[in-house]
């Protein structure tokens, strides 16, 4: 990522890990990737090319297999700064989180509905509690019991008694502190926490801000009891894919690279830290065709037009400035200008109900357009951009690793 070859120690710092290999597996690209631990893929790919691939004749890497998986929640959205662990990571996470807890106890899943689901289908023993603040996501789950939809960074958890939590928030300190906060309201005392952050490699900062997260646990009510280095995997989503396909659309990169840590906590006391007043809350409106994810909102400039070039946005980092700009995103990470976004975000509705009609067309969507008050331009722009996202998430389904 390029905002991580701007920072000279971050960049010395993974250059060191790549040197720390084993000359066999240093010298095939794609098993350095999937050892990584958290360095974003062409970040490390830059740095392989100056230091293996340009010193002796390049080899063929070809990607891993593909695995099938049945697809059970929405997909992510980059806006809601969501990855879903592998099912060996969510296995290996409630293993953890199940040893030595007596049948019928609650485990709380905060911002983990891959875990939530899991334990629901394969450790029913025990009562599993979800708080998300993605209402796609709950709205999916609403069969299941135990499921709130709540927004941790404005209210206050139920008090569940939880002597277990599994906790992964956006990975920015003032979300970390907000769910640890909300942790610590919903488990009892000696409650075990089992909280995912980035790794040391996933941006320069990380340390620092692992430093201070520690330093702040005794105000939180917590003490960290372990850390568990590189000990769950993230699947990739679309959206990222996406990135990394502008970017680097030869690198072979493991649908499984992320790498996050595992820190295990322990509540020892009430909290008795002040809510962070730093939060960014962004409000958006939220769309879907499909199984397309699209949200809205007002911003300058024109209706849907174009603010990188491809209008894929080739990161999946807050850093990026052109994220204030965005008015329509889609789960693809295709990004616009929007000025008309309620009507837009209606004639997106109606193409939905469309294509659940089999009945979506260019002529449709421009009918639609015409009594929004819209242009046809804008209709046909929207068309394509639905159809050509339709046809990349349809395909993307298939491309999962357990």
């Amino acid at each position: 990522m390029r905002f991580d070859s701007e920072n000279e120690e971050f960049t010395a710092q993974a250059l060191a890990w790549l040197q720390s290999l084993d000359e066999e597996v240093r010298g095939d690209l794609q098993a350095v990737l999937r050892l990584s631990p958290g360095y974003y893929p062409t970040t490390l790919a830059q740095l392989w090319l100056i230091e293996v691939a340009e010193q002796r004749p390049r080899a063929a890497v070809m990607p891993g297999p593909v695995v099938r998986q049945t697809v059970e929640l929405p997909v992510p959205h980059p806006a809601d700064y969501e990855w879903r662990f592998t099912e060996s990571a969510a296995h290996a996470l409630l293993g953890r989180a199940t040893a030595n807890l007596p049948d019928g106890a609650p485990i709380v899943h905060i911002g983990t509905p891959t875990t939530f689901l899991l334990g629901c289908e394969r450790y029913n023993r025990f009562r599993h509690v979800l708080l998300e603040g993605n209402s796609a996501a709950t709205t999916a789950l609403a069969g299941i019991p135990h499921v709130y939809c709540i927004n941790l960074m404005r209210t206050d958890p139920p008090a569940l008694e939880a002597r277990v939590a599994i906790v992964d928030p956006p990975w920015y300190p003032a979300e970390t502190r907000a769910f640890l906060m909300a942790t610590n309201h919903t488990c009892m005392i000696g409650a075990r926490i089992l909280l995912c952050q980035p790794t040391m490699a996933t941006r320069p900062g990380a340390a620092e801000e692992r430093a201070t997260l520690l330093d702040d646990l005794p105000q939180l009510g917590f003490a960290c009891v372990d850390v568990g280095v590189g000990h769950v995997r993230y699947r990739m989503p679309h959206f990222e894919a996406s990135s990394l396909k502008v970017t680097a659309p030869h690198l072979p990169v493991p649908t499984d690279w992320r790498a996050g840590d595992v820190l295990v906590l322990e509540k020892v006391a009430d909290s008795n830290m002040s809510r962070p007043s730093d939060l960014d809350m962004e409000l958006w409106r939220d769309c879907r065709f499909g199984p397309v994810r699209i949200k809205t909102r007002h911003t300058k400039g024109t209706d849907l037009g174009s603010l990188v070039a491809g209008d894929v946005l080739d990161t999946v980092s807050r850093r990026d400035p052109i994220r204030q700009q965005i008015g329509l995103w889609t789960s693809g990470n295709r990004v616009f200008s929007l000025t008309h976004d309620r009507a837009i975000s209606k004639l997106i509705d109606l193409c939905h109900s469309d294509l659940m009609r089999s009945q979506f067309s260019e002529a449709s969507t421009r009918n639609h357009a015409r009594k929004l008050r819209l242009t046809s331009r804008i209709a046909s722009r929207l068309f394509h951009l639905l159809l050509v996202e339709f046809q990349e998430h349809t395909i993307q389904k298939d491309l999962q690793v357990p």
